[in-house]
């Protein structure tokens, strides 16, 4: 038999010829349809009929579905030439649009997309006179896709040739794990979704089918290791988790950039700073990143512009800026380009930041509305408008001076009062102070006026984010990193530092290895440059001598305890040691006074001080406080400690006769050091103004060294954070919870039954290889920057989240706001950290741990100290009892982990459409909502509360447009009807049964307390080692209730206190005065975060929107 394959590309040529095959002229008048195979054939009312009655018997069959009444309504749409592809698209539109009816319309709405791409994704042939059609591979697909050309007819490849080498070599075995059946588990909404931005294609033209797009993330993620491939596979084709977006659009592809978000530092403040960052958040938006920038280190408006003597115009024309670029730069042309911008609250500038986003009100110039906007906000801020709340709610006659003062905040330009943002906790509370107490601030404002602007701005925009400083930095596993601006032991570029050379600049030094002084002998260190930019403390002792150090430089005090700079106090001792006696020839007066021969020293004392025989000592009066410092210097070098006597400095005739004797001393008999007989005394510490680049070397005996004559503590490590400057990047991917219940609860199940139908132990072994892939990314990602992937390969951060929490809930039947759904999220991200840290863990051995593991002292895992550990209010009963967590510290602690972060909440709205689930950790917005795709706008209900009410005989068509006419609720009154005037009689679903009521409450039905709770230490929290994209929901938002709900959350310990905060009215007349003890953490049941009931009903949208949202995160 003669058999004749014709892959798809060669088909356009098959369909020409046929298309030239017109009817006969008789036939004009009918209407006629055209094959994919090019073939005109007349409409057939009954093979519409059959093709849908083909896929309604599909498993599982569907016997709901009119399939004439869809038929009819096809023919009805039927014009002369219609293709059989558009036929199929329209009878899917029209399913969908009848999913309101019955679910079952939205399953063959999928079928019938699936099907229909499928028919447009095969390869067709001939047998004989016979044409048939096959699956088209995966290899040819991705052959395909590497030999196109672009318009002009040159090699354009969209896939790269690792791929295309790899799916050609192995492509039999490929095609036996995959299964195509499985597009169809993909819903309607789901598929167009991948349609529309997922999907490789050549042209206008979709190559890939799902499976496709399935097997080539899973080739990548898997680093093309045949051996795990099938098991990665199956996972991500079932629904069991996705990877995040970038790395399903980018995958096996020429840019195969596969990280989610980039935390970008402006490099300078000045011009080339300013261009620079923006030229790499260019780069990173071209390959599809999202992009978070800290811009804390700008000068504000109207400070000197030192270049040019000119003055800054402050932030506004940085935000346009980046506005612009974010306009130009899309991704890859499959979104928008996304750019949040952060700032803290002490800057200058901040009011312009909180107005920018605020497109109503706001000015044009001051407004820049395609950025995302975030507050990093220290504890101290919080305090303030506490205090503040406080204030106002307390009687004119209890009003004290005392609590206005300490609702103050001030505003301090970084040019000036430098080094604010690189600390946290107690150091940014001093530093911050310490400005404050010199009234370097540039203005001092009422907390609170700054408090209405950000409030203001959330009810009218829904940002900006609200990000805690503190809590960050204190629960985060790279604290040893993520602050070590301040943290390092460093000192300033012309500190000198005494070496077997003598005293030498250290800067002069950087680079080289040394042999310092560590106080009893020389030792070899390597001197570095650690930081840039940095407030410097300068100490000073009683007898002249002065060392600028970083705020947490130790010092050894005479006891041996170690203080920071910072802590230091006027009379401490610090610890005594030996003076070297070293032998060098250098010019005793040389500018930075190195040391010499012990003669000419000898010599050069005897014709410099004066001699008093009656006293039997030498004495020299210094000129001012350098000479002082310098005679110091030099004399310790030949291990003299003198004497201070009033202004002088006084040297006794037998410390000469000790070092003459050392002079004419056979080498073996002449001293190695002199020990000192007094103390330094502290006279004073104090901050120097500007900033100062700093430098340091890590002595490793006894951490010590003599700086500027003062003996004190170096580095234990050092980070060369100042010329190795890094991108923070974050890969992502979400597990899909709700795939893990493997059994429904009965009616009036106990809690027990519910908690175990999940399934802890499925989801802890699927950890293993979502860790692993997710380690794998790091080293396939093809970095827009090599600051990302000097970061990304040092620290090897991974982040995991979830996606369909209420989904969960839905199938356990569980309310959202009960305690039992409190304590299953809990439990299901203790599995996930669990396993996300053993697995971590074997990864280390076999790969070794993270490159910064052990640095500055090492990370908080490297002392056994787990996420949950650094919360303070969090209750360890809590824990579930699943799991061995002491000998898993003690893993870590010895073997280190491969990963330096691994879970974080982020939004997953566009890949939880795809797996059909509820977005991330959140619950239902509406039970009615409306889907957007490019074949239109569908209205959707809850599948779940649809089948529940099918279940109960409940479902109608006048129940459906009962709850549409609810703005999408099913309870019996809304929010704003106070309890008082609730009415049996006017109640709206007095038929469905309370329990389903509970199940299905929607957000806006919720207490936003509720929400906190699950994001805190009663819930997810203690698990999350990054943090988490909390939304926040207020029917009728007021700055009352939303101040509430932010001290609530920054009380109970939350990184981020919202990410959006999503409101369903027009603010309204704000009252800013909230009572503070409705904020405390144990409130009466009356206290809780609630909507407060406004005066008047406002206008309300009929239904909620799904839409995609801003793609970077908080997380």
């Amino acid at each position: 038999m003669n058999r004749k394959l014709y892959p798809s590309f060669i088909i356009k040529d098959i369909m020409s010829d046929n298309k030239n095959k017109q009817p006969r002229q008789t036939d004009r008048k009918k209407t006629y349809v055209q094959k994919r195979n090019g073939k005109l054939e007349q409409v057939s009312f009954d093979k519409v009929k059959s093709r849908i009655e083909n896929l309604c018997d599909q498993e599982p069959p569907l016997f709901e579905v009119d399939s004439s009444k869809i038929s009819i309504e096809v023919i009805n749409r039927i014009y002369d030439g219609v293709t059989t592809t558009e036929l199929d698209a329209q009878a899917a539109r029209i399913c969908a649009n009848m999913v309101t009816k019955h679910p079952e319309y939205g399953t063959l709405a999928s079928r019938l997309v699936v099907s229909n791409h499928q028919k447009n994704t095969c390869v067709r042939f001939l047998i004989g006179e016979d044409e048939h059609t096959r699956d088209r591979t995966f290899a040819e697909t991705m052959d395909m896709l590497y030999l196109t050309n672009d318009e002009n007819g040159d090699h354009s490849p969209i896939i790269n040739k690792t791929m295309r080498d790899f799916a050609m070599k192995n492509s039999k075995h490929i095609e036996k794990i995959i299964d195509y059946r499985r597009d169809y588990d993909i819903d309607f909404f789901g598929f167009k979704t991948l349609e529309r931005a997922y999907l490789l294609k050549i042209g206008d033209d979709i190559m890939e089918r799902p499976q496709h797009m399935w097997m080539r993330v899973a080739i990548v993620v898997t680093n093309y290791d045949l051996n795990y491939i099938p098991k990665t596979y199956n996972l991500l084709s079932n629904g069991m988790y996705t990877h995040a977006t970038p790395t399903l659009f980018n995958s096996g592809t020429v840019t195969q950039q596969l990280s989610s978000c980039f935390l970008v530092a402006m490099s300078a403040d000045s011009l080339d700073g300013i261009y620079e960052t923006l030229w790499s958040t260019a780069k990173i938006s071209k390959r599809a990143g999202g992009i978070g920038i800290h811009l804390g280190n700008l000068r504000s408006r109207g400070a000197l512009i030192r270049g040019t003597n000119g003055r800054s115009l402050g932030i506004m024309p940085v935000l346009k800026l980046y506005n612009a670029s974010a306009e130009l730069i899309n991704q890859g042309g499959k979104r928008k380009g996304s750019y949040a911008m952060y700032f803290e609250p002490w800057h200058p500038d901040i009011f312009s930041f909180i107005e920018a986003k605020r497109g109503q009100t706001g000015e044009e110039s001051s407004r820049a509305l395609d950025l995302f906007y975030a507050l990093w906000i220290p504890d101290r801020f919080m305090h303030a408008v506490v205090a503040a709340i406080e204030y106002e709610n307390k009687p004119e006659t209890e009003k004290t001076e005392k609590l206005y003062s300490q609702a103050q905040w001030y505003l301090m330009d970084p040019d000036k009062c430098p080094g604010l943002q690189d600390v946290y906790g107690d150091d940014f509370e001093e530093l911050y102070q310490s400005y404050v107490d010199k009234k370097m601030y540039k203005k001092q404002i009422y907390v609170m006026d700054l408090w209405k602007e950000i409030v203001t701005s959330q009810i009218e925009s829904g940002v900006p984010y609200m990000l805690y400083k503190d809590a960050c930095n204190k629960k985060s596993n790279q604290q040893n990193l993520g602050t070590i601006k301040s943290s390092n032991l460093c000192v300033s570029g012309d500190t000198r530092i005494l070496t077997d050379n003598g005293y030498i600049e250290i800067k002069e030094l950087m680079g080289t290895e040394q042999n310092v002084w560590n106080g009893f002998k020389f030792t070899t260190a390597k001197i570095r440059k650690t930081n840039q930019y940095q407030p410097l403390l300068r100490v000073t002792t009683k007898s002249g001598l002065y060392v600028d150090v970083s705020r947490n430089h130790k010092f050894c005090l005479e006891d041996n305890k170690l203080v920071k700079a910072k802590e230091l106090k006027v009379g401490d001792s610090l610890r005594k040691c030996e003076y070297p006696v070293i032998h060098t020839t250098n010019d005793p007066r040389m500018a930075n006074i190195t040391t010499q021969n012990y003669v000419k020293k000898l010599q050069y004392i005897r014709n410099v001080y004066t001699n008093n025989p009656m006293k039997k000592c030498y004495e020299y009066n210094p000129k001012n406080i350098e000479d002082r410092r310098e005679q110091l210097l030099i004399l310790q070098t030949i291990g003299i400690q003198p004497y201070n006597v009033e202004s002088k400095i006084v040297i006794l005739e037998s410390q000469l006769n000790s070092i003459q004797l050392s002079v004419n001393a056979t080498p073996s008999e002449q001293f190695a050091s002199i020990p000192a007989f007094n103390s330094e005394v502290v006279e004073s510490i104090e901050l120097l103004i500007g900033i100062h680049d700093t430098y340091c070397f890590a002595e490793q005996e006894l951490s010590m060294g003599m700086f500027s004559g003062i003996y004190t503590h170096n580095c234990s490590e050092i980070i060369e954070f100042s010329d190795e400057k890094e991108t923070a990047v974050c890969n992502l991917c979400s597990i899909a919870v709700n795939k893990y219940v493997d059994r429904l609860p009965f009616p009036n199940s106990d809690e027990d039954y519910i908690l175990e139908s999940f399934n802890h132990e499925l989801l802890l072994e699927h950890m293993e290889t979502y860790v692993r892939n997710m380690d794998n990314v790091i080293d396939a990602n093809d970095y827009p920057t090599e600051e990302g992937k000097r970061s990304n390969m040092r620290h090897r951060p991974i982040g995991i989240g979830i996606q369909g929490l209420a989904d969960t809930f839905f199938l356990l039947r569980v309310p959202f706001d009960s305690d039992i759904a409190l304590k299953l999220d809990r439990e299901i991200f203790e599995t996930i950290y669990y396993g996300y840290l053993k697995f971590s863990c074997k990864l280390a051995q076999e790969r070794g741990k993270y490159e910064s593991f052990d640095l500055n002292g090492g990370c908080p895992l490297s002392k056994g100290l787990l996420q949950f550990d650094l919360w303070e209010n969090f209750d360890k009963s809590l824990l579930s009892g699943r799991y061995d967590w002491d000998t898993l510290r003690e893993d870590i602690k010895t073997h280190g982990v491969r990963n330096s972060l691994g879970l974080c909440c982020m939004p997953t709205a566009s890949s939880s459409q795809i797996l059909g689930n509820v977005e991330c950790i959140e619950p239902i917005k509406s039970n009615v909502f409306k889907r957007r795709t490019l074949a239109g706008e569908f209205v959707v209900l809850n599948k779940y509360l649809v089948q529940d009410l099918i279940d109960a005989k409940l479902w109608s068509y006048e129940m459906k447009q009962r709850i549409i006419a609810a703005d999408g609720s099913i309870q019996d009154y809304p929010v704003s009807v106070p309890m008082e005037k609730r009415d049996p009689k006017t109640a709206r679903f007095p038929d469905i049964p309370k329990e389903m009521k509970n199940l299905y409450k929607t957000v806006w039905e919720m207490k936003q307390r509720v929400i906190i709770d699950h994001a805190g230490p009663k819930g997810r929290g203690p698990f999350i080692d990054q943090s988490q994209s909390m939304n926040l929901f207020f029917e009728k938002p007021t700055a009352q209730v939303i101040t509430r709900a932010h001290i609530y959350g920054w009380r109970e310990g939350l990184k981020t206190g919202s990410y959006y905060i999503r409101t369903r009215a027009a603010a309204s007349a704000l009252k800013f005065t909230v009572s503070v003890n409705e904020t405390n953490t144990n409130n009466s049941a009356e206290n809780h975060v609630d909507q407060e009931t406004p005066e008047k009903e406002q206008e309300q949208e009929l239904i909620c929107h799904k839409e995609d949202g801003c793609w970077h995160c908080s997380a």
